[in-house]
């Protein structure tokens, strides 16, 4: 077993000068995280130098690509949707409440997953328009979700534009390639359930 080695004052410094560094540098939290293991790693093993790390295999990170075509798909839906004044994310919760039902909070949260809180907040939201409502399930423990009259209509008037978006992005892309996606997307949901 090796002795621990003691880092002079000039090697510490130069450690902490690195993290300091990093911490302003903007990259995804989760190429952050792989850096900071690899980091801890090297100053475990007792090197006296700081390895660079490859930042270019960032570029292929599964969580920032994802975020990226997220925001980019969010905008064009929200834009799409504006004239019927709810955003791409409010069409698909209420599509999701109008497709379970009257719907329990925990169950709508697992189909969308979605944690709760972000849920009740959006929810909430949707409340305050008159879209849904939200009230006690067969307990009190429990909240229902139902879609209101006006939320019906909202998403009446919204369906034409939603179908506009989705032959928008038809058009873009090959049926192959819309069906990959999908069945991509899916199974990456799927891997990332615990």
């Amino acid at each position: 077993m090796k002795p621990y080695k003691k880092y002079s004052r000039c090697e510490r410094w130069r450690e902490a000068s690195a993290l300091k560094v990093l911490t302003h540098v903007n990259m995804c939290i989760y190429s952050f995280m792989c850096f900071i293991a690899r980091f801890t790693n090297l100053s475990h093993s007792h090197s006296s130098s700081i390895e660079t790390p490859d930042y270019s295999s960032c570029a292929d990170c599964t969580g920032f690509n994802l975020r990226k075509a997220s925001r980019a798909v969010s905008q064009f839906y929200d834009e799409i949707l504006r004239p019927v004044g709810i955003r791409g994310t409010q069409y698909s919760l209420l599509v999701a409440v109008k497709l379970s039902g009257p719907v329990l909070v925990t169950k709508l949260a697992e189909s969308v997953v979605m944690d709760r809180t972000t849920l009740t907040r959006n929810l909430e939201i949707l409340g305050k328009q008159g879209l849904v409502n939200v009230g006690s399930g067969d307990d009190r423990r429990t909240r229902m979700v139902t879609i209101t009259e006006t939320g019906l209509a909202v998403l009446t008037k919204a369906y034409p534009l939603w179908e506009q978006a989705q032959a928008k992005i038809r058009e873009k892309m090959s049926p192959e390639h819309l069906t990959a996606l999908m069945e991509g997307l899916s199974a990456l949901v799927a891997a990332t359930q615990r």
